[in-house]
């Protein structure tokens, strides 16, 4: 979904929403990512979009064994809050 602005307000608005569009695509593909990676370790587990919540989050870089899993699930939530 878009929003045309105004021509009165077209200006620099307009390139705040693209900017805002791709920051909540990235956003989606990294939860995606994490999603993925949490139902390789619990088959099975299908979380609702509702959980994503930071207060929701729970230990999600635990719930890997790998560090160097636990490293890009780290990375992923510190770029998701930012």
């Amino acid at each position: 979904m878009s929003y045309v602005y105004p021509e009165k307000m077209a200006g620099d608005q307009g390139s705040d929403a693209e900017r805002r569009n791709h920051l909540m695509r990235k956003r989606a593909e990294l939860l995606a990512h994490i999603q993925k990676y949490q139902q390789s370790v619990q088959p099975g587990m299908n979380p609702s979009p509702d959980c994503w919540g930071p207060s929701k989050r729970g230990d999600i870089v635990g719930a890997f064994e790998h560090p160097a899993v636990q490293k890009s699930m780290e990375v992923n939530l510190k770029v998701i809050e930012t």
